[in-house]
C-alpha cells in the first residue's frame, strides 16, 4: 500500500529506484545469435520469438535484431541431426556411428601430425638430395603433360605405305584419296560392288582422328559424295562414320583402331547426284594421338 492509502499504488521513489535499475545496461548474459533482439534498456540478447526482455521485461518491439553474416547467408548452418522415429542414441547402428565419429576424432589430429611431419621431411629432403628432387621434378612433369594432353590433346599423322581398292574409275585410283592433295580424288561406281578403299601401314599404328574431304571439291554436286563409312581393321574391331554432304574438311573422331596395321573403308551409302553414279572422296587424313 503507498503513501496516500490506496491499495496497489507505488511510491515516486520507487517508481524512481525502478526505472533507474531498469536502464542499467549490462553484458548479455548469452552470446548474441543472428536473429536475437537486443533490449534497448539492459543490453540483454533475447531470442527473436520473445515480446519482452527475459532480464528487465522491456517491450522488445523496438528492439535492433542482430544481423545475419554474409557469409552464414552462403553457407547456412546445418541442422541438428533427428533420429528416425523408433531409435535412439546408444541403440543399434546409432551406437556404431557414435563410436565410429569419436575414434576419428581421437585418431584425426594424429593423422594431420603425421601428414605435416612427411611433408615437411619431404620438404627438406627435396630441397638438399639432387636425385630425389629429378625425381619428383619428373613426376610432376609426367602428370603435367597427362593432363594437359587429355584437355588438349596432340596428333600426329598416319601415312599407309600402300594403298589399294575394289574397284576405281579410271584416272582415280585409291592412291589418290591419301596424297594429301585436294585437286585429286578417288572414285568408283556405285552398283553390285560396295567401294572400299585399303590403307596398309608398314608397322602398327592407333588410329584416332581423320579429316575427311568428301565429294569432288571442285564440282561437288557432279559425283555422288560419301554418307556412310564402315571401317574395319585387322584387329578384328569395326568403327562406322557418318559424313556430312558438304564441300568443307570434317574432322572425325576414331575409335578401335588400336595397334593395327590395315584398315579397310567401306562406303555403304552416299548422297545422290544427277550427273553421275560414281561416288568420290578427295582426301582422307589419319592421325594418332600422342
Amino acid at each position: 500500500m503507498g503513501p496516500g492509502g490506496q491499495p496497489g499504488e507505488i511510491a515516486p521513489q520507487a517508481s524512481r529506484e525502478r526505472q533507474a535499475r531498469a536502464v542499467t545496461r549490462q553484458p548479455p548474459s548469452r552470446s548474441p545469435q543472428p536473429g536475437d533482439l537486443i533490449c534497448g534498456e539492459c543490453g540483454e540478447s533475447n531470442p527473436p520469438n520473445r515480446k519482452f526482455c527475459s532480464r528487465c521485461g522491456t517491450s522488445l518491439q523496438t528492439a535492433v535484431t542482430v544481423a545475419t553474416p554474409w557469409w552464414r547467408k552462403i553457407f547456412p548452418k546445418r541442422k541438428a541431426r533427428s533420429l528416425e522415429a523408433g531409435s535412439r542414441p546408444g541403440q543399434g547402428g546409432v551406437r556404431a556411428q557414435s563410436r565410429r565419429r569419436a575414434t576419428l576424432a581421437k585418431v584425426f589430429p594424429t593423422i594431420r601430425k603425421v601428414i605435416a611431419a612427411g611433408l615437411l621431411l619431404g620438404g627438406i629432403v627435396y630441397g638438399i638430395f639432387q636425385p630425389f628432387r629429378n625425381l619428383i621434378n619428373a613426376k610432376y612433369l609426367a602428370v603435367q603433360n597427362k593432363v594437359v594432353s587429355i584437355i588438349h590433346p596432340q596428333f600426329d599423322p598416319v601415312h599407309s605405305n600402300r594403298d589399294e581398292s575394289n574397284v576405281a574409275t579410271r584416272g582415280h585410283p585409291a592412291h589418290s584419296a591419301v596424297d594429301n592433295f585436294t585437286n585429286t580424288f578417288w572414285a568408283a561406281p556405285v552398283g553390285r560392288r560396295e567401294p572400299t578403299l585399303i590403307l596398309h601401314f608398314d608397322s602398327a599404328v592407333n588410329l584416332d582422328k581423320a579429316i575427311v574431304h568428301n565429294g569432288i571439291i571442285a564440282d561437288f554436286q557432279s559425283s555422288d559424295r560419301a554418307r556412310n563409312l564402315h571401317l574395319v581393321y585387322n584387329n578384328g574391331q569395326t568403327f562406322d562414320v557418318e559424313l556430312k554432304d558438304t564441300p568443307e574438311k570434317q574432322t572425325i573422331a576414331l575409335g578401335n583402331g588400336r595397334g593395327i596395321t590395315s584398315v579397310e573403308i567401306h562406303v555403304t551409302s552416299v548422297y545422290k547426284s544427277v550427273k553421275s553414279n560414281d561416288v568420290a572422296i578427295t582426301e582422307i587424313e589419319l592421325f594418332s594421338k600422342r
